[in-house]
This record gives structure tokens, C-alpha cells and sequence, in this order.
């Protein structure tokens, strides 16, 4: 769920399901300590997965890419632009 509690859905291609395939078999049973905390990615630790975290996952990998500056949200407006060149619609939420 997302910003006003509203539900968000996020299309993923076949190449991202292969890899939160292998994310759900193999890496987050790997990551699990006590408990299963109900949220789907978690951090080293076996907690869920903050949004400091994956910031700090994303400037990291940017860095190894040699690129100075990125963060989460250039991720997002990426990816739905993308979405648009390749011919998605957009919708808008439904009223509140």
C-alpha cells in the first residue's frame, strides 16, 4: 500500500520475475533469523527492508557504476517513463 493507504500494483517483466523468484526460493529464506516479519524484502539483519536501507543499497550501486548521483525516487519516474515510451497507459486512482 502507498501513499493515502492506497494499493499500488507494479507490472514486472519476465526477467524480474525470474529474479523475485529466486529472491523467494533461495535469498530471503537465507535472510529470515526469528520469525517471519510479513514484508518482502528484508534487510541483512532479517528485518524488513527501510527506506534508509534501500537508499543506501541504491547509492551504493550507483557508486560501483561509477555514477555520482542517484537515489530511489530517479528509479521510480525512470521506470514509469519507460512504461510510457513503451506504450502503458496511465491511470489514475480511483476516487477516494
Amino acid at each position: 500500500h502507498g501513499k493515502g493507504s492506497r494499493q499500488r500494483l507494479v507490472p514486472l517483466g519476465g526477467a524480474a520475475r525470474r529474479a523475485l523468484a529466486a529472491y523467494l526460493e533461495r535469498g530471503r529464506p537465507a535472510l529470515l533469523r526469528r520469525g517471519d516479519p510479513g514484508r518482502l524484502f528484508l534487510n541483512h539483519r532479517g528485518r524488513p527492508l527501510s527506506r534508509q536501507g534501500l537508499w543506501t543499497l541504491v547509492r551504493g550501486y550507483a557508486r560501483r557504476a561509477g555514477l555520482r548521483r542517484a537515489f530511489p525516487h530517479a528509479l521510480r519516474h525512470s521506470f514509469a517513463s519507460h512504461l510510457l515510451e513503451g506504450g502503458a497507459a496511465v491511470v489514475a486512482p480511483p476516487p477516494a
